[in-house]
């Protein structure tokens, strides 16, 4: 019985809630795609229902009214947004003219429209005008224009199979789309670099070579990176040179920070042959951390050159710093204070000393990977 119940309210709910969805398609003049598909659903299901014919058609005229708006608002346009904007449109109204076609003979009842006819006309229109663009940027031949012309073939291809020449086209965009670009050694500028940098300069080129591919191990992708060495021995082609030039590189002063912290402990200091006589006393002591540290910051500037027209491309710096830090604790006071925790943070006092070698090498390594996301989302298509 409490079963029957329960599926009666659920039947009760479902219905009002319909109600309250058509009502609000009569007030608001707006019909969601749910309700439609329901509304169609009821017509297939009993296409003698005056009440559903009635708010199926209301509803059709307004979706339809919608999507034949927006086919009006391009089809007169001649730019290439617009071609495109009429193909989805009348997509989109065709996509709507054939789901109601699943629904029994409610196509018939709705008298729907044809727009595939127009669509074909649209698509060939588009594909024209966009294959004509593309054309005119390949005939450009720098590496930008070639790569915004195949993003164009991309849409022909989605409109219409053989069109013209342009498996032609799309293979010389290909061919110049790709940009061979050759990474200079990591070098310095305005400051006296030192045997450390000269010894780091190839690895950090060759580095970055790795990373991106190589040029023979990215084929799938629209550039071919390499070094000094492959550019001389293997006479690689050039567009673009990449700098990475430090512009900065230092380490501040030796710093020191002192840190103290109380500690107290309550202990009981009771004679030991009088247990009813209660005395306890307060034991505190002072927890100092000592802190030496320097600060190492660097500054590398990545430099982009089109070698073709000879311009930049594009500059940009990259800056990190890296602290290196020694501590060491210590106390003041009665050490019966310090808990287990306390006495494992002590720390004998130590000299303070630092490889330069080796900040100088962290804080590049820390700016190494901004340096190579820069360098990968500036090339790649």
């Amino acid at each position: 019985m409490k079963n029957i119940y329960t599926f009666t309210l659920c039947i009760i709910i479902a219905v009002l809630a319909g109600c309250n969805s058509v009502k609000q398609m009569y007030k608001t003049g707006q019909v969601s795609d749910g309700l439609f598909n329901k509304l169609l659903a009821g017509y297939a299901a009993n296409s003698f229902d005056t009440t559903n014919q009635s708010q199926l058609q209301y509803a059709y005229n307004i979706l339809n009214n919608q999507y034949l708006n927006n086919v009006y608002q391009y089809k007169n346009g001649n730019t290439l947004a617009s071609k495109e904007n009429l193909v989805r449109s009348l997509s989109t109204l065709n996509n709507f003219y054939r789901s109601i076609g699943n629904y029994g003979n409610a196509a018939q009842f709705l008298n729907v429209g044809n727009v595939a006819s127009d669509l074909s006309i649209a698509k060939l229109s588009a594909a024209d005008a966009w294959y004509n663009y593309a054309e005119g940027l390949v005939k450009k031949g720098d590496v930008q224009s070639s790569r915004t012309a195949i993003s164009a073939i991309n849409k022909i291809k989605g409109w219409v199979t053989n069109f013209r020449d342009l498996e032609q086209l799309e293979h010389d965009a290909y061919e110049q789309a790709i940009i061979y670009v050759l990474i200079e050694p990591l070098r310095t500028e305005n400051f006296y670099s030192g045997n450390f940098y000269n010894n780091r300069q190839d690895g950090f080129t060759r580095q970055i070579v790795q990373d991106l591919g190589s040029a023979w191990n990215n084929t799938n992708s629209f550039y071919r990176v390499y070094d000094n060495y492959m550019e001389f021995y293997r006479n690689m082609p050039t567009n673009w040179v990449i700098e990475p030039v430090i512009t900065e590189m230092s380490i501040s002063p030796i710093r020191n920070n002192k840190t103290v912290r109380t500690v107290t402990k309550e202990v009981d200091a009771s004679p030991r042959d009088t247990s009813k006589i209660k005395n306890t006393v307060t034991l505190k002591a002072n927890i100092i951390t000592y802190e030496t540290y320097v600060i190492a910051s660097g500054t590398v500037e990545v430099r982009i050159t089109d070698v073709n027209v000879n311009q930049r491309v594009d500059r940009r710096s990259f800056t990190e710093r890296y602290t290196y830090k020694q501590t060491y604790v210590t106390y003041e006071g009665d050490k019966n204070a310090l808990s287990k925790e306390d006495l494992a943070l002590l720390r004998p006092r130590q000299e303070f000393s630092f490889d330069e070698r080796n900040l100088k090498e962290q804080v590049l390594m820390d700016i190494y990977p901004s340096v190579l996301n820069y360098i990968r989302n500036k090339i790649r298509f």
